[in-house]
């Protein structure tokens, strides 16, 4: 595919079991994978641990072009917890996940890298970063969990 610049595997909750392998690639035009039309500097990272994964690549150059973090979930159907990771830029001292119950889930950061985990019946979330000042530099709004079927919608199947 390319040509490996740099690659990492981090856990950022030195107890938990997710980690989050990080790969810089350079990708030649005309070398792109069938699943994706990106070349030049790659940055790609997934997420993984209990028998679970996901993750994706971006160019790098526009990696934080929508703010100072990006995250990704996964889980299965019957887990009871969707699993959060994420890379945070340099700008990023702290993040917060917050659940409309009023609770705060604690998230692991580490080297730019973060996890956390979240009971999949308390959707929804809202994921927050902070700066080294304590300001919110960054947020974004998880309505519901992301591995749940939301139910029949009006006008679909079943709706009467």
């Amino acid at each position: 595919m390319g040509t490996l610049q740099y690659a990492r595997v981090l856990t950022p909750d030195p107890g938990g079991n997710r980690q989050v392998a990080l790969a810089i690639l350079d990708v030649p035009k005309g070398r792109e994978p069938t699943w994706s039309p990106l070349h030049g500097e790659v940055l790609c990272n997934l997420g993984f641990g209990g028998g679970l994964g996901g993750g994706g690549c971006s160019p790098l150059a526009d990696y934080f072009s929508r703010g100072p973090f990006t995250y990704g979930t996964s889980g299965s159907g019957g887990e009871q917890y969707t699993f959060v990771t994420g890379i945070a830029s340099d700008d990023v001292d702290r993040m917060g996940l917050y659940l409309a119950t009023g609770e705060r889930v604690a998230v692991a950061l580490t080297d730019n890298v973060f996890v956390a985990e979240v009971a999949r019946t308390r959707f929804p979330a809202r994921l927050v970063a902070y700066d080294r000042q304590g300001r919110v530099i960054g947020v974004e709004n998880m309505a519901h969990d992301p591995l749940a079927d939301p139910g029949p919608r009006h006008g679909g199947f079943g709706s009467g």
